[in-house]
């Protein structure tokens, strides 16, 4: 009997190699906003060729406290340096909180992502107020 409960196990396992990882950052904050307690969280799906992220904010001030005109917390993502940055979104962003929140699905396995303040939220290129930046996925 325990020569199956191996098997079965073996077998799961092996099922699950094509399945997706979770991978979890807690990038530092740059100057711009020191104290902001942030976190990525990858949920990286092979089969999909996609990666659902989400990036978690905590003692964020406001973006117009952070660059003269903010107005908005964007979500870029890249998957190599010769790439143009591409908009995943904007953070839900409560200011009574200073919490910010974005789920969203990027079309690569491993990129760049970085966190910028706008002034406003449909700006096509980013700005030089970074926020984060963090590699995720593998090196």
């Amino acid at each position: 009997m325990k020569m199956v409960t191996v098997v079965i196990c073996a077998a799961a396992l092996s099922a699950c190699a094509g399945c997706s990882s979770a991978l979890t950052y807690a990038p530092r904050a740059d100057a711009l906003a020191p104290g902001a307690d942030l976190r990525v969280g990858a949920d990286v799906d092979p089969t999909q060729h996609l990666t659902r992220v989400s990036v978690r904010a905590a003692n964020l001030p406001p973006p117009g406290r952070l660059a003269p005109n903010g107005r908005a917390f964007v979500v870029w993502a890249r998957p190599n340096q010769s790439a143009q940055w591409g908009r995943v979104g904007v953070l839900a962003y409560d200011e009574g909180d200073r919490r910010g929140e974005l789920v969203a699905t990027v079309p690569f396995l491993t990129f760049d992502l970085i966190v910028t303040t706008e002034s406003a939220a449909e700006v096509p290129a980013p700005s030089d107020k970074l926020l984060i930046a963090q590699h995720v996925g593998a090196s």
